[in-house]
């Protein structure tokens, strides 16, 4: 009797003995399994613009999620125009969108007070590149923009907002406003117009996430082919801008042309910045979406100039510092936690380059 209870029992511990490594490989099958199963893909646009810097920006953006995160999946979308992709976006899911953006596109859909219709729901992931707006001219002895009386001025097509109304008030802070005549003109009529006389001065546009290193607007390049290189920068007056910006209700960097960009400049020469390609997303957007893309970005900061040799300057640090922006709930809360836990905020928030209206008070 005892010998038979004693062999149900090896018998059962047996059994056990089975189904508890039945059950563990079983286990393991599961984890291996789910390990080599990819997470599922997540689909999402990025609106780019009609082409140029924004639209390689864009692509550059796209390209970089895609192949460096593993499961979102980025694909640019080419669009009429980077200010429509304020209204875009409302129209689409925000876990679905993300879309480039610039100092002007943005003051002009948020802005109280410069905006048609106040976009609320905008906000900002990262900037990554920015650029130099000042002036230039065919006549040396315009050296201000206090010397442009009776002068002809070109300025950007559209209405007096962003970087036209900074242009049109520093003139009414100089009192020659009434002095001076101002056409609106693309880049390529610009300096076609310059070339052939028609316009005294026109704008200095330039770009490049190192302020040391930029690279002029491709038309200008051709300007200064065409004119033996004698094309001379005109000084946007520092306290003129610094007069002007609290009045308007955003600011810009004060910055200066370095030397290089026109081979005859010898000095840095007063003008302020302006943030070029920089990527924005909705409100709704989820948390970990926006997180994850931020990060992505940062961590392969050094792969934008592999796009285009302006992205030298995009560094995790100055993916926060380029922001032209006043309070930190423009900044998607996803995108300020990854900037958190990297370190990076808010030390670089603290330093970031622009000045803003509070400054000047």
């Amino acid at each position: 009797m005892a010998t038979q209870k004693r062999k149900k029992f090896e018998i059962m511990k047996l059994i056990v003995l089975v189904l508890i490594l039945t059950f563990f490989q079983l286990g393991i099958c599961y984890t291996q399994s789910s390990a080599q199963s990819p997470p599922k893909k997540h689909e999402m646009e990025m609106l780019g613009g009609p082409g140029g810097l924004d639209m390689i920006a864009s692509t550059t953006v796209a390209q970089i999620i895609s192949k460096n995160h593993p499961w979102i999946r980025v694909s640019p979308v080419k669009t009429r125009d980077i200010d429509s992709h304020f209204v875009l976006a409302e129209k689409r899911d925000p876990n679905r969108v993300i879309y480039a953006s610039n100092n002007n596109s943005y003051i002009a859909n948020v802005l109280p007070g410069v905006a048609k219709t106040v976009s609320s729901d905008a906000r900002w992931i990262a900037a990554w590149n920015s650029g130099i707006i000042g002036f230039v001219t065919l006549n040396p002895e315009i050296k201000s923009l206090a010397d442009c009386t009776g002068k002809t001025i070109a300025i950007l097509p559209g209405p007096p907002i962003g970087t036209n109304l900074v242009i049109i008030e520093s003139f009414k802070e100089l009192g020659i406003f009434d002095k001076i005549t101002i056409k609106n003109m693309g880049f390529k009529e610009q300096y076609d117009a310059l070339r052939d006389g028609l316009v005294d001065v026109a704008l200095f546009a330039a770009f490049g996430g190192l302020v040391t290193k930029v690279f002029p607007q491709p038309f200008l390049t051709e300007t200064l082919k065409a004119k033996d290189n004698k094309v001379y920068a005109v000084a946007w007056p520092h306290d003129i801008l610094k007069k002007v910006f609290p009045r308007i209700g955003f600011s810009r960097p004060l910055t200066m042309i370095p030397v290089g960009p026109l081979p005859l400049q010898t000095k840095p020469v007063e003008a302020t910045g302006i943030v070029t390609p920089a990527l924005g997303c909705q409100a709704g957007a989820d948390q970990k979406i926006i997180y994850e893309i931020t990060k992505t970005l940062a961590e392969n900061a050094r792969k934008f100039v592999d796009y285009h040799p302006s992205f030298a300057g995009v560094t995790p640090e100055n993916m926060v510092k380029l922001m032209p922006l006043q309070s930190e709930k423009e900044i998607h809360p996803g995108a300020i936690k990854y900037y958190k836990e990297a370190g990076i905020w808010p030390k670089a928030w603290e330093e970031r380059h622009w000045i803003g209206p509070q400054v000047f008070k």
